[in-house]
């Protein structure tokens, strides 16, 4: 117990708060920061993974310990540490010891459970309530209970409220109910295994309540959502990001799979096979359900809404490794492991050079030594003023425009807005490559400072008039 939780706690820890903030964490630093009234508004908006459970437990945490990276981020380190203990009891729930350790061992260092452990948003949250309710729900299956049931009922409104897509997790776990009818089970006198779905249809009707609640901002993803492109190449990309334990259980779960339609008494490795391939299957297949009712070409398919998929993946491949002789098993985990953190450390996990945040932190510190009276920063994409707010930049000299791609609204916006005679406008881009040099955005005598994927430009008068001459 001691190593599944310390290991966690050392990956979620170490240098925590050096990454910079990026936007997500600013929205939820944003909607914990002001009142009770602006959590809700924002919450009914969507603004938290459409749900509210995560801004409510930060609400709570910041008003004690503050907003720091650090602070903002600890909870999910914690969350992530809890979920090791959690399936380690799920191991320990089959009479094997060695099943928990790997099913623990594979979940904390898992490269996309380290990554998300160490960010201020619910994901982590949301890996920790799958694997508390498939521990919940295996334990149900077998010796039912109304404190289960009610426990199980708990923890899936819970998931549900903490990310809308978390609905998929309770489905797989009302089909493995459903599949229980038809399990005839030695402890019930040979009748069937029957247990209520009762817990299913209270979640149900609590997540109903809150999307009409938020029913505007349903309608708003529906018309139009932020994802576009191949949906088979997201899903290509989920299977890259997600699951790199794919390819070693495939033919496990396929095996579990036979094993099931082959024999109608089924041992409690089976049950466990056929409750987490069940939430897999579901948790798969969601977003792609959303989808078909969206009213444009955009889709739901994006690697972080799969993240309770996980929980069913780390389970397979811990309980494949612990049927394996001890010495595989060690070098199994140990393999995994370094692929883990070597995978986690290329992605700028550990550092202020990560994909999402870039280096925020240190070019606002350039900016601000270099600040004059009069300066105006601009932004793209416009989201990220968030961001600047979090770092203390006034909101009165920010002008964002534009979304992820949309240069040539910012183009447009500094030929209509040129820097005072006395004065700089500042130009902030993130997402750009080292080969990109903001060729026709500005000026190419501007000084230029490159801080990871962001760019940041000082236009003066003399400069600007020349390009706008130009343009005219």
């Amino acid at each position: 117990m001691l190593f599944v939780t310390a290991v966690p706690l050392c990956l979620g820890f170490f240098r925590l708060g050096e990454p910079s903030i990026w936007f997500d964490e600013s929205a939820t630093w944003l909607n914990a920061s002001d009142g009770w009234r602006w959590m809700w508004v924002a919450a009914v908006s969507g603004e938290d993974c459409g749900g509210f459970v995560y801004g409510l437990v930060m609400k709570l945490w910041t008003s004690v310990f503050g907003y720091g990276e650090t602070a903002l981020r600890t909870p999910s380190v914690l969350f992530a540490a809890a979920t090791s203990l959690v399936l380690l009891q799920i191991g320990r729930g089959l009479g094997n010891l060695r099943a928990g350790v790997c099913m623990a061992a594979c979940g904390m260092l898992h490269p996309v459970v380290i990554c998300w452990s160490r960010q201020a948003r619910a994901y982590s949250l949301e890996v920790l309530l799958t694997a508390a309710y498939l521990a919940i729900i295996l334990a149900y299956a077998r010796t039912g209970g109304r404190m289960r049931a009610v426990a199980l009922t708990i923890v899936g409104a819970l998931l549900a409220l903490t990310h809308v897509f978390g609905v998929f997790v309770v489905i797989g776990g009302t089909l493995f109910l459903l599949a229980l009818r038809f399990e005839r089970s030695a402890a019930e006198s040979g009748l069937p295994a029957r247990r209520s779905l009762a817990p299913s249809i209270i979640a149900g009707l609590l997540l109903g309540c809150w999307m009409f609640a938020m029913q505007s901002r349903v309608k708003q993803n529906l018309d139009s959502f932020w994802i576009d492109g191949s949906p088979a190449e997201k899903y290509l990309d989920v299977l890259r990001q997600l699951m790199p334990f794919y390819g070693a259980v495939a033919l496990l779960v396929a095996a579990g799979a036979g094993l099931l339609l082959m024999r109608r008494r089924l041992p409690a490795e089976r049950r466990l096979l056929m409750a987490a391939g069940l939430i897999l299957l579901t948790v798969a297949a969601g977003p792609a359900a959303a989808s078909a009712l969206s009213r444009g070409d955009h889709h739901f398919i994006f690697p972080r809404y799969f993240l309770p998929g996980v929980v069913p993946v780390v389970v397979f491949a811990g309980y494949f490794l612990a049927s394996l002789p001890r010495r595989f098993a060690v070098l199994g985990v140990l393999v995994l492991g370094a692929a883990g953190i070597s995978t986690a450390t290329a992605d700028g996990v550990f550092s202020d050079s990560g994909k999402d945040g870039g280096r925020t932190r240190a070019a606002l510190q350039f900016f601000a030594a270099n600040f004059r009276k009069g300066d105006r920063l601009f932004i793209t994409p416009r989201y990220e003023e968030s961001t600047l707010r979090y770092y203390g930049v006034p909101s009165r000299i920010v002008l964002g425009v534009g979304q992820l791609g949309e240069r040539d609204q910012l183009q447009d916006l500094l030929r209509s807005e040129p820097p005072q005679a006395d004065a700089r406008n500042w130009v902030m881009v993130y997402h750009c490559d080292d080969a990109d040099d903001l060729g026709g955005l500005v000026p190419a005598d501007c000084p230029q400072e490159r801080f990871g994927m962001i760019r940041l430009v000082r236009v003066d008068a003399k400069s600007a008039a020349p390009a706008a001459s130009a343009a005219e």
